[in-house]
């Protein structure tokens, strides 16, 4: 052989060599790419599952602004009553001022009544004494005017009595008269 052929087979040899290096490194290469379409896969499987976890994501993100929007117009609703409840607290304060001043004027009224009511007391008491001295006085009259009718009845009384007792003296008389009026004519001869 000569040595061009051992240059060649030398060649050859070291190609086959480099083949075999090729070859396992393609071998591994392959190894490789399998491990990342693997890996491909998987990120795919991560992909899709981070897909769907942005679309719930966004779908609560979508949530959460229309219960902010609720949120937002709910706090507008709350400031509008909170401005009607310092309206009417406002009010109730004005109110509340009325009703003290009010309270106020009935005090001094009841004073006045009260004032008016001892000054009532005094001048209905006063009467009542005067009134009182007047019956007493009336009772008192009353008392000497029963004295003399009790005077007047028992005087009355006591004519009646003696009315009657007259009465019957007379009534006596009148029979005597009578019997001697009879006997007078009787003498007479008149009939």
């Amino acid at each position: 052989m000569s040595e061009k052929d051992d240059l060649i087979l030398s060649a050859l040899s070291r190609l086959e060599t480099g083949q075999q290096s090729l070859l396992s490194e393609f071998s591994a290469v392959r190894a490789e790419i399998s491990v990342v379409q693997a890996e491909i896969s998987s990120a795919r499987a991560e992909i899709s599952a981070l897909w769907t976890a942005v679309s719930a994501l966004q779908d609560g993100q979508i949530k959460l602004t229309d219960g902010q929007i609720a949120l937002s117009e709910a706090l507008i609703k709350i400031r509008e009553d909170v401005t009607n409840i310092r309206e009417d607290v406002t009010k109730l304060q004005e109110d509340l001022t009325k009703v003290r001043e009010d309270v106020t004027k009935l005090q001094d009224d009841v004073t006045k009544v009260r004032e008016d009511q001892t000054s009532l007391r005094v001048g209905l008491m006063e009467r009542m004494d005067r009134l009182q001295n007047i019956l007493n006085s009336i009772r008192d009259d009353i008392t000497v005017s029963m004295g003399r009718s009790d005077h007047a009845e028992r005087i009355a009384l006591h004519t009646r009595e003696e009315l009657r007792s007259l009465s019957e003296t007379v009534s006596a008389m009148h029979k005597q008269i009578s019997r001697l009026q009879t006997q007078v004519r009787e003498l007479r001869g008149d009939p």
